[in-house]
């Protein structure tokens, strides 16, 4: 064996990470009307879904011809469409489009408890910077400036001016909630459900607000 064989480097790693994926829940309607509620969401917030890769939730009734102009319209909104959700018999549709027909991860057994190790962070989070947990609730002591995101599969209380982007409940716990003292978010989401910066009323502008999701519908308060 030579030396250089014997000292070789892989030429990559492979490694599981955490990314948040956002997936987008479609009926069976006219493209024209989901391109139209597209140009909307774009127009309202244009920075939000560029090269943003999205995971599709596909009706039962969908059929291929409408699943490739589907991702044609996306594809042209610089959105990325990584694979697909839905029944089995879409595994077809799946394959000829040549994205992966994805099982939800996030169904576990009622018998499963899952661990809660808050995580603390002092300081204020910058525009550019990430942070996450993956066991818990995460506590912010101090703001989280625009351009920065929180993520944790907890709660997210921020003990601060949120102005970036808050996503708790990551892995689908729609028991979690976002709180802070100042309300001025880019982005809030639990458990996928989000609102952007434009579908928040004016009135909680800067107010101390504690964010739950009920009946699939974020809820938004002042406290």
């Amino acid at each position: 064996m030579s030396m250089a064989t014997a000292t070789r480097i892989p030429a990559f790693q492979l490694k599981a990470g955490l990314h948040p994926v956002n997936q987008l829940i479609l009926q069976h309607q006219p493209l024209a009307e989901i391109e139209e509620e597209l140009q909307r969401r774009l127009q309202q917030a244009p920075d939000l879904f560029h090269l943003a890769p999205v995971v599709l939730q596909l009706p039962d009734s969908a059929d291929q011809i409408w699943v490739e102009g589907l991702l044609n319209l996306l594809r042209n909104a610089k959105m990325l469409p990584i694979g697909l959700r839905g029944k089995d018999n879409l595994q077809n549709i799946a394959e000829a489009v040549g994205l992966p027909l994805l099982k939800d991860s996030r169904k576990k057994s009622k018998q499963t408890t899952q661990s809660n190790i808050p995580k603390v962070i002092t300081g204020t989070i910058r525009s550019g910077q990430q942070v996450v947990n993956v066991e818990g609730d995460l506590i912010i002591l101090g703001a989280v400036s625009a351009g920065a995101e929180v993520l944790a599969t907890g709660s997210i209380h921020i003990y601060g001016s949120l102005r970036g982007r808050a996503l708790a409940g990551i892995q689908g716990n729609e028991q979690a909630c976002v709180s802070c003292q100042s309300l001025e978010a880019e982005l809030i989401a639990i458990a996928g459900h989000y609102r952007i910066s434009e579908d928040i009323a004016p009135a909680l502008a800067k107010k101390t607000c504690v964010t739950r999701l009920t009946e699939g519908n974020l809820i938004i308060q002042s406290v």
